[in-house]
């Protein structure tokens, strides 16, 4: 028994050690590429930065403020963390083409919105009482079965807009490729 202790004990410690790397990766990226933008001064860029930063940072929040046993199970699987990695690296990128790409800026903001959407109304619950949403104040039954849908439907339209993001950012690239 013992020995399964200690197992557990040493992937539980990997496992944390690999998401505060995570964060830590996130953060020196996060504000080695804000300077950059801010050097750059395409304000429109710089406005898609702050928007998914603002989201991420609300995400963070509803995360540590609804934490029960779904975010517990979910913090041990890689899914938020790889989601959250993968919006901000694609978001960030995309955002510097955002000005001279108009059909980007539709996308940048619909993949926030979804984002947003997803973490937002994610419900939780406890081992008292029944689950709860939305920093705790909703806790109607109705609501958190339709969530349950809301946000599986917007995790998935998030990725597919994440998708349509990169094909559309790597579009003119191809087109001047051609002209050339």
């Amino acid at each position: 028994m013992a020995g399964n202790t200690a197992i557990f004990s040493i992937i539980g410690t990997v496992i944390l050690c690999a998401w505060l790397a995570g964060i830590g990766f996130g953060i020196f990226f996060m504000v080695r590429h804000f300077i950059r933008v801010m050097k750059n001064g395409d304000s429109t860029a710089r406005t898609w930065h702050i928007l998914t930063l603002v989201s991420v940072l609300f995400m963070a929040a509803s995360w540590v403020l609804n934490f029960g046993w779904y975010r517990v199970f979910l913090t041990w699987i890689p899914l938020p963390l790889g989601h959250i990695v993968a919006f901000m690296l694609i978001n960030f990128k995309v955002a510097s083409k955002a000005s001279a790409h108009k059909p980007l800026n539709k996308l940048i903001g619909m993949s926030c919105l979804t984002f947003l959407l997803t973490y937002l109304s994610f419900p939780d619950g406890g081992d008292v009482g029944g689950a709860y949403m939305f920093f705790s104040l909703i806790k109607n039954e109705v609501v958190i079965y339709i969530s349950n849908y809301v946000v599986l439907i917007a995790l998935i339209l998030n990725i597919v807009i994440l998708a349509l993001e990169i094909k559309e950012f790597s579009k003119p690239k191809k087109e001047t490729q051609n002209e050339v």
